[in-house]
């Protein structure tokens, strides 16, 4: 018997950085080691098939991105579900490190 479990909300933050749309994207998958926080996890592997993180790299003109983030599925993580998603939608979650990742952006653009 399979267990029903309620809907978590659609854990959203957007973000703009001083960067164009592929230095954005660049900076976040290809650097992520340089501005992701070092004691943070994105979690187990087996989890990839559960879960969704959707990441939109939006060009705003005048060298601008606008990052749009949507994590979903939180209830499947099951009887863990209130407490991953307060994690990812509190004051340590995604606003966090979006924060740090813009951070690191402007760092690594003051550096080139």
């Amino acid at each position: 018997m399979s267990q029903q479990v309620e809907a978590k909300p659609v854990v959203s933050r957007t973000i703009t950085v001083a960067a164009t749309q592929e230095r954005a994207f660049q900076v976040f998958t290809e650097q992520i080691g340089s501005w992701w926080p070092k004691d943070y996890h994105i979690g187990e592997a087996d989890m990839a098939d559960f879960v969704l993180v959707e990441i939109l790299f939006i060009g705003e003109g005048d060298g601008r991105t606008r990052v749009e983030l949507e994590h979903r599925h939180l209830e499947r993580h099951l009887q863990d579900a209130d407490a991953v998603h307060g994690a990812v939608d509190g004051a340590g979650g995604w606003g966090f490190c979006l924060a740090a990742y813009a951070d690191g952006v402007r760092k690594l653009s003051a550096a080139s």
